[in-house]
Formats: C-alpha cells, sequence, structure tokens
C-alpha cells in the first residue's frame, strides 16, 4: 500500500486503514500506533458529534471487536479522556412530590448528600462530573423522559427551585480528577 503525506496538524486516521488493510506485522510494534490512531478517532468522532460520549464509545467498541486488535481490549483502559458536553442542568431535593419510593434514598441505595446527581443510565453509579466548578457524583437516576439532563441534589424544594433550569457544560471526570464529590475546583 502506498503511504500517503499526512499533515502534522490532523490525525492519521488513514493509518487506522493501512493498519487494517495489511493484518501483517509484529502485533508489539503496530500497538502504540492502534492505540494512538484510535484515540485521535475516537476525538474525532466525538467532534464530529458533539455531547455524544456514547457514539464515539460505540465506534471505538465496533473497531476493536471487528479488527485483529480485539486482543488489546485490555491496554485502552490506560487511556485517559475526559470529555466535556453541553447539558441541561436542573435540581431536585427530596420532597415526595420529586422522587420514588424512599425520598431520602438514591436510586444506588446511598442516603443523599451534598454532591450527588441523578443522571441518565449512559453513565454507572459513580461516575464523576465537573460542573461549573463543583465535582458531582453520579448516585441516583433520571426519569427515562429526562435522560437528557443532569439533576443536582438539593437540601430543600425552596433551593431546588432557585436554582432553576440551566445549560453548561460538564466534564466527565475520571477517578484520578477528584476523588470525593461535592469538592470544589478552581
Amino acid at each position: 500500500m502506498a503511504r500517503r503525506e499526512s499533515k502534522s496538524s490532523s490525525p492519521n486516521y488513514w493509518l487506522l486503514f493501512e493498519l487494517l488493510d495489511t493484518g501483517q506485522g509484529e502485533k508489539q510494534t503496530n500497538k502504540e500506533l492502534f492505540l494512538t490512531v484510535m484515540r485521535d478517532l475516537c476525538k474525532f468522532i466525538y467532534q464530529l458529534t458533539r455531547n455524544s460520549v456514547l457514539v464515539a464509545a460505540h465506534f471505538l467498541l465496533f473497531m476493536v471487536v471487528t479488527t485483529d486488535f480485539h486482543t488489546q481490549l485490555q491496554t485502552l483502559d490506560s487511556l485517559t479522556v475526559n470529555p466535556e458536553f453541553r447539558a441541561v442542568v436542573t435540581a431536585y431535593s427530596s420532597s415526595s412530590d420529586e422522587t420514588a419510593d424512599d425520598p431520602f434514598i438514591t436510586a444506588s441505595g446511598v442516603r443523599v448528600r451534598h454532591g450527588i446527581v441523578a443522571c441518565s443510565r449512559d453513565f454507572p453509579f459513580g461516575s464523576k462530573f465537573l460542573i461549573d466548578g463543583q465535582v458531582y457524583e453520579c448516585l441516583d437516576r433520571l426519569a427515562r423522559r429526562f435522560d437528557d439532563r443532569i439533576d443536582i441534589w438539593m437540601p430543600s424544594k425552596e433551593a431546588a427551585v432557585n436554582y432553576g433550569k440551566k445549560v453548561l457544560v460538564v466534564e466527565v471526570l475520571d477517578e484520578s480528577d477528584a476523588s470525593t464529590s461535592g469538592k470544589k475546583i478552581g
């Protein structure tokens, strides 16, 4: 396959196809290149889809499963990605008209406290977010019709109503970024 010149400012996505087409060479020497290309490709897809971490994740999973590199899936865990997205952010309280079952116990089974958010099922319990300089932890769930939102727990209904409805940039944090929810950054 003829090599194409690439511009240093743009990712070498064509290298992925070259790797997939040849299927030759030692996997150890291709490993680093593959991971670099996959990381760049995920960033590219994330930028195209603007806010859809799931689309980028599903594409990455599809590429890994359908190539010779699926045995290296474990190495992808070492990649650190802190995606940002815009979301409707609202607030809720433990009032019985806003919650199901016990208003002081979250869907994950923990008691409500400062720093908890309800988020969509797209994020596992324990996911951490940086929202407006504050770290929050996903320990509660939203009604499915509100899956496009993040809902911050507030100690009173009045505080939740006063918070209102905002469109904010939300950053998904990995565990090394913040160990405790409710922590201020910046």
